[in-house]
């Protein structure tokens, strides 16, 4: 069933952000930047990571939205 296949697809999506992280393309931040907001933690904390590391002066406002963020591991990870 689809639930089944939700931890699978985690993993994906975290080693996706995470590889986009390594990228250091402030190009990624605008793709990433929602899913700051995902119901996934493990995803807004992945997502932090890739805004972090991507992050240049005109892409402050997706740093500033995970600095902000009610989840404290995207916040710290911002």
């Amino acid at each position: 069933a689809e639930a089944e296949r939700v931890p699978a697809w985690l993993d994906l999506g975290e080693a996706a952000l995470h590889g986009l992280a390594e990228l250091g393309d402030p190009a990624a931040v605008p793709v990433v930047r929602w899913l700051l907001a995902s119901k996934h933690p493990r995803l807004r904390a992945a997502a932090a990571d890739a805004v972090a590391w991507n992050a240049r002066p005109d892409t402050t406002d997706a740093a500033r939205a995970a600095l902000a963020h009610d989840d404290p591991a995207v916040r710290h990870r911002a």
